[in-house]
């Protein structure tokens, strides 16, 4: 099963790495607190500040006649403890817990997605949304 999961990452990085358009993208959302209470003093790191943070990879490719293919991979980081997977919610959604999905789009009649997304209403919310990506 290694085997398999070591040879599908191969395989998918260097298909990403064909790509005509890679691009990193992420947030890193971070702070140190000092507070003094009843005559003692905390002091600390926190990650997620004010959201949580996040790295993703998007890769497309255009293909022609108006047709993109591509992939997206994202994930919540914990900065205080170097933890990947979803760090707001404790639950092991695993290590790509916002996005892991291949795409077909085509400028006339739209985009198809498979693999993990990200719910259709967020699109409309994050218009209204400062800290929305």
């Amino acid at each position: 099963m290694k085997k398999l999961v070591l040879a599908t990452l191969l395989a998918t990085a260097f298909g990403v790495a064909q790509a005509q358009s890679v691009t990193a993208f992420g947030t890193l959302d971070a702070s140190m607190y000092a507070i003094t209470s009843g005559g003692t003093d905390y002091k600390g790191f926190n990650s997620k500040a004010a959201s949580t943070s996040n790295f993703g990879i998007v890769a497309t490719e255009d293909i022609g006649g108006g047709v993109k293919a591509g992939a997206k991979i994202e994930t919540e980081v914990n900065l205080a403890t170097g933890a990947i997977g979803s760090t707001s919610t404790g639950t092991a959604a695993g290590s790509f817990n916002r996005a892991a999905n291949v795409y077909l789009s085509d400028s006339k009649l739209g985009t198809v997605t498979l693999g993990r997304q990200i719910a259709p209403i967020y699109n409309n919310v994050k218009v209204g949304d400062a800290l929305a990506k």
